[in-house]
């Protein structure tokens, strides 16, 4: 059994706090839109992992805030495909996200490779995000770069 890394912990304990911010401020509000998903690709091509490594994408909304909607999904080694399923798991509402990246290796030293580019409020990704289901975004790290298809 794997056990979390710690930028895996810090990603979950974030979630659980959006989660809990949002049914506080929102008084239990049910966020609802529309899952979104994309893929990680490099110059184009696919993305290559490092051995043992696991890739986060979060999603968060540009306005920011106390409000501000935020969702994060695990990308898929083999396919580099990833899924943005919602705080609530019905989607999230339409607007700009800012996109971020993150990664561990299990049994690493927890260094996170896309620190200094895609993190955070560093990061230079946004998704304009509409209210139709099926949306792709492909996520290009080399040319720092987000497209919707």
């Amino acid at each position: 059994m794997k056990q979390l890394g710690p930028v895996r912990f810090v990603m979950l304990a974030c979630a659980g706090a959006a989660l809990l911010a949002a049914s506080c401020t929102g008084g239990g509000k049910d966020v609802r839109g529309a899952k979104v998903k994309g893929q990680l690709v490099q110059s184009g091509q696919p993305f290559k992992f490092l051995p043992q490594e696991e890739i986060i994408v979060s999603f968060t909304e540009e306005k920011g805030g106390k409000d501000a909607i935020g969702s994060y999904a695990v990308v898929s080694p083999e396919t580099g495909t990833f899924t943005i399923e919602g705080p609530t798991r019905h989607g999230i509402p339409a607007g700009k996200y800012r996109v971020s990246l993150s990664s561990q290796i299990y049994g690493g030293d927890g260094t996170n490779r896309f620190e200094a580019t895609f993190d955070g409020d560093k990061t230079p990704l946004v998704a304009d995000v509409g209210a139709e289901e099926g949306q792709t975004f492909v996520i290009d790290v080399a040319q720092k770069t987000v497209q919707k298809q």
